[in-house]
């Protein structure tokens, strides 16, 4: 199991335990919620798409969530989800976005999950949730995912409409994410491991710098002796 995947399933439980299922009941509509109480601009994290099933007479067989282009997220992982197919789109940046581990020039853009069969659809009456591992979150204060969720009979509900400052909710409000920003320590903290590995970078060149130095005086001590040696076994003429 990789490091991401140990990663995310012990995120997972963690969310659950501190969530619970009460969250997603409170709501009529698609939602998002987050692993953390106050999730952090810069930081990575682990969200869920709640969707409840608002019809009596019709299940749940698609959800399309729509990610911000103008917030673009290096990593974007769904977790697999038992009886649902998942795709992921992508758009091309016209900015590459610079990460730890290179140039990010293209990233998701929607996740669209579907029922491979109506017994894993979500029944009338009842919810599911769709997990996603994300990182960096963008320096914003919230994030704004508009979703489109579709039942067996063809309905489409767009769950698309931004809130408004100090505003009544829409009828069809999308997921809102609200984000803390960063505090002093998390930027220290991020500032100190850049420092360390750059020091750490830096003492491994000093060391690769002294094992050749090394390797060429032992070269040279070599090539004398062989020469020293080589003179006193040479017969006076």
């Amino acid at each position: 199991m990789s490091r991401l995947s140990i990663r995310l399933a012990t995120t997972v439980l963690a969310s659950v335990i501190a969530i619970g299922v009460a969250a997603p009941l409170a709501t009529a509509h698609v939602g998002v919620i987050s692993r953390t109480d106050k999730p952090k601009q810069t930081s990575a994290e682990l969200i869920s798409f709640f969707v409840p099933n608002e019809r009596d007479n019709a299940s749940t067989t698609k959800l399309e969530v729509a990610f911000p282009t103008d917030q673009p997220l290096a990593t974007v992982s769904p977790q697999t989800h038992p009886g649902w197919s998942v795709k992921l789109d992508k758009t091309k940046l016209d900015q590459p976005l610079e990460t730890g581990h290179g140039p990010v020039s293209e990233v998701v853009s929607t996740i669209t999950w579907t029922a491979n069969n109506k017994d894993a659809a979500i029944q009338p009456e009842a919810y599911d949730q769709f997990w996603v591992y994300m990182s960096p979150l963008p320096k914003a204060d919230q994030m704004v995912f508009k979703a489109l969720q579709t039942y067996d009979t063809g309905e489409v509900v767009r769950w698309i409409e931004e809130p408004t400052p100090g505003g009544v909710e829409p009828e069809h409000p999308a997921p809102v994410l609200r984000l803390t920003a960063a505090s002093a320590e998390d930027t220290s903290g991020q500032q100190a491991k850049a420092t360390s590995s750059s020091s750490t970078q830096w003492a491994l060149g000093l060391s690769i710098g002294a094992i050749l130095f090394g390797l060429a005086s032992t070269a040279l001590v070599v090539r004398g002796w062989l020469k020293s040696r080589n003179s006193r076994e040479i017969p006076e003429q």
